[in-house]
């Protein structure tokens, strides 16, 4: 081996050892992606805060351990959107940010199969892609129901959901839904780094526990759209990334995955 290829050799390893010495010096790790994660000792301690302080349960692979750092989208609410405009087939109605609408059918019997069927027909003609939701099914007193859960680039959009009840002559619809301007979600560095969702977890046990929560029963990463004043309709709004808490009462508490701030809660 030439002098010259050693020479060129030991500067690179000198090079990347005072890097080294730099970073670890500083207390900071070098992260060639984008993502955020929590160690096993600061997950368990979590757990332990929420049962000694709150009496509310969580199992610990419900945390999340790791989590793709995602950017700030802009979102259209689908009301605004020609497909819904122009779509004379289902007469669909427009309520604050909400469409809904009721689709006489001959199908008298309703089961997943049938039901997934003609959901996906309607969700067809209303131009949603079967890349954008996952459907799930539940019962209800009145009979089937299908939750039609809105998602970007493998992420979901936690108030993006359309619930479709089905009744021997109809199917109704209503929800909310949001056209995105993109579809590159993933954060391409580390300066959009998630902040530390066991915070957000003990803000919301500390919230759950009067209302008589004994569990947390869902975690969720995902996007929550809103608006400067909850009370009007924003045709463009952004989607931030969000932590969804939901406990075994029904209640869901929206947090603000950059900082960490409450933003919403919902009662079942």
């Amino acid at each position: 081996m030439s002098w010259k290829k050693i020479k060129t050799f030991l500067i690179l390893l000198f090079l990347l050892i005072n890097l080294y010495l730099i970073f670890s010096t500083n207390g900071t790790v070098i992260k060639f992606d984008s993502v955020t994660a929590i160690d096993e000792e600061t997950i368990n301690k979590t757990v332990e805060i929420l049962h000694h302080n709150y009496g509310i349960s969580l199992k610990d692979d419900a945390i999340p351990s790791k989590i793709n750092n995602i950017n700030i989208i802009d979102v259209t609410n689908y009301i605004y959107e020609d497909k819904l405009k122009n779509n004379d087939k289902y007469q669909l109605r427009i309520s604050g940010a909400e469409f809904s609408a009721v689709i006489t059918t001959k199908t008298y019997s309703y089961n997943e199969t049938n039901a997934a069927s003609e959901i996906v027909s309607v969700l067809h003609e209303l131009g949603f892609t079967p890349d954008s939701y996952v459907m799930s099914f539940s019962k209800s007193d009145r009979g089937l129901v299908c939750y039609i859960d809105e998602y970007v680039s493998d992420v979901p959009i936690l108030n993006g959901r359309i619930r479709a009840e089905f009744s021997p002559t109809s199917i109704s619809i209503r929800g909310r839904w949001y056209s995105p301007h993109t579809f590159d979600v993933k954060a391409d560095d580390n300066s959009l780094r998630m902040t530390d969702v066991t915070g957000v977890l003990i803000d919301a046990a500390g919230r759950a526990q009067p209302s008589g929560a004994s569990a947390i029963t869902k975690v969720v990463y995902g996007y929550y759209v809103s608006s400067y004043d909850e009370n009007s309709v924003s045709k463009t709004s952004s989607a931030i990334p969000c932590y969804m808490i939901e406990t075994d009462i029904g209640s869901k508490y929206f947090y603000d995955a950059y900082n960490g701030k409450f933003l919403k809660q919902e009662d079942y």
